[in-house]
């Protein structure tokens, strides 16, 4: 197994960790919202909404192969696992091509579309899956 650490390493939040197989399956561990601009202060909070290729040129998303609709790469991440649900884990997770499933715990799929109901303006991956945990992975 390869780790690669895209974000979230030298600051709190924006967690983006890509875990990749011998074989070459690459997931996503969290693809967060960094809590802290680069200046230090905080984030407008329409930030999550704003274009993707903007948010790849300022450095808020991290550029990894194949994750975003406009790469002209083939996919090739095979799936985004969010860790928990705080914005700093989930927050930019709805950027990735909408064929490359999200998946979250029970627990996780349940406080998102929950969060929904009282902040309708949050954003959350579209197709937000429950990860299957009757299902031993090898």
């Amino acid at each position: 197994m390869r780790y690669t650490i895209h974000r979230g390493q030298h600051e709190i939040g924006g967690m983006c960790i890509e875990v990749a197989s011998d074989s070459g399956t690459r997931i996503l561990l969290d693809l967060g919202m960094p809590l802290v601009a680069p200046d230090g202060g905080d984030f407008p909070r329409d930030t999550p909404r704003r274009p993707t290729s903007e948010l790849l040129d300022e450095g808020v998303l991290s550029r990894v192969a194949g994750l975003y609709p406009d790469d002209a790469t083939t996919p090739s991440i095979e799936a985004i696992v969010l860790t928990h649900s705080h914005l700093d884990h989930y927050g930019l997770a709805h950027h990735a091509r909408p064929e490359i499933p999200v998946y979250g715990s029970d627990g996780t799929v349940s406080i998102l579309e929950v969060g929904k109901v009282f902040f309708p303006d949050a954003v959350v991956p579209p197709d937000l899956r429950r990860l299957p945990t009757d299902t031993r992975v090898s």
